[in-house]
């Protein structure tokens, strides 16, 4: 007598079944408001650029640094450092 292969779960089998066992997992939950100890405060630095310089350079760099605000500072501000 020959052993019937039993054909392997196909994919949207597996995933289901990972939906079902992520839903049943504990929920964690935050802690109360009036436990917290940390206070976020407010930057009171000056900023490097104005926000609508701050946009376009960031939009055409790899981000602010130092180096790229004196560099657009120097060009005049981000429309003539752009061009």
């Amino acid at each position: 007598m020959t052993a019937i292969p039993t054909p392997s779960p196909s994919r949207r089998a597996l995933l289901a079944g990972a939906a079902v066992a992520g839903a049943s997992a504990p929920l964690v939950v935050a802690a109360p408001a009036e436990a917290a100890t940390y206070t976020p405060r407010r930057y009171r630095g000056e900023p490097y650029l104005p926000p609508a310089q701050r946009h376009l350079v960031s939009r055409f760099s790899y981000g602010l640094n130092r180096a790229l605000v004196k560099e657009v500072r120097r060009q005049g501000g981000a429309r003539k450092w752009f061009e």
